[in-house]
């Protein structure tokens, strides 16, 4: 547009140059006018020069006014692109402030989930570690069952042994309680009976496993005799049945091919606490021979 000014000064001032030319034209012609004749074809050139730069004025204001109008235009266009640029700018803005706002947001939880899981992480080394102590307890369980499947099979090998030789057994048993018969009858032969007998459990858990009808009831009315002849049978059971087949404690019976420990003899299911027990009851009866004997 600067350009356009200066070419439109230049051009007005050509013009006022062109004016001032034509003035003095005029002056001349006046000054000539006694000359027309001889300057008439002059006059007409510069008439046609005239006519001609007027012309060329014209066609140049109107060049110079299309280009206002472009500009103007170009002007508006670009009024109109800044415009629609600073309503994106806005728009991108509130988008750029939500997006900050959601970003805090995300930070916000993502904090909460780091500690969630940092909490899971411990929860989790807790449940691995007791995964890790099932795993051992699991080997430790298959190795037990291991040998209780081992043990199993020893005892039913022991059972039907035992069964064999209870057979063998029963004679002898027999025989051996009609010894303690006459022995107890010779020492109690000066005794009146009583009315009692003796209590079936000791005896029912010494004689049960080889036979039903092994129980022998006898009239007695002395502890000594009773004490006696308890520890007598127990020490002839556990002699003649258990310890002949190596089973260890007489109280562990194979119940129908499973492994039942039965426990007796008071609830000892220790071995080591059965042996002591064991040696206290033979001590017991060595004292109540020493007593019976004076």
């Amino acid at each position: 547009l600067k350009e356009v000014f200066k070419e439109r000064s230049n051009i007005l001032r050509q013009l006022s140059k062109t004016s001032k030319e034509l003035e003095g034209i005029k002056v001349n012609l006046q000054s000539l006018k006694n000359d027309e004749a001889s300057a008439k074809n002059d006059v007409q050139k510069l008439l046609e020069l005239g006519q001609k730069q007027r012309e060329e004025m014209k066609s140049l204001q109107e060049a110079f006014q299309k280009q206002l109008n472009e500009a103007a235009e170009k002007a508006e266009k670009q009024q109109a692109t800044i415009n629609f640029l600073k309503t994106e700018m806005e728009r991108k803005s509130k988008m750029i402030r939500d997006l900050q706002n959601e970003n805090k947001s995300l930070k916000n939880k993502l904090l909460s989930g780091n500690k969630l899981c940092g909490i899971h992480a411990e929860e989790s080394k807790k449940i691995q570690a007791q995964l890790k102590e099932l795993r051992y307890g699991k080997k430790d369980l298959i190795f037990k069952a291991q040998q209780l499947t081992d043990l199993e099979q020893k005892l039913a090998v022991a059972k039907d042994e035992l069964e064999k030789a209870a057979l063998d057994k029963e004679s002898q048993l027999k025989a051996l309680k009609e010894t303690v018969q006459l022995c107890l009858s010779s020492v109690l032969h000066n005794q009146p009976p009583a009315k009692t007998l003796i209590p079936s459990k000791p005896t029912e858990k010494l004689t049960s496993p080889v036979t039903k009808g092994s129980k022998v009831p006898f009239q007695v009315t002395s502890t000594k005799v009773w004490f006696l002849s308890y520890f007598f049978f127990k020490h002839l059971w556990n002699k003649t049945v258990f310890a002949y087949h190596g089973l260890g404690h007489p109280n562990q019976i194979c119940q129908k091919g499973s492994m039942k420990l039965v426990i007796g003899h008071r609830g000892y299911s220790n071995h080591a606490r059965w042996e002591r027990q064991f040696r206290r009851k033979h001590e017991e009866k060595n004292v109540m021979k020493s007593v019976l004997i004076q």
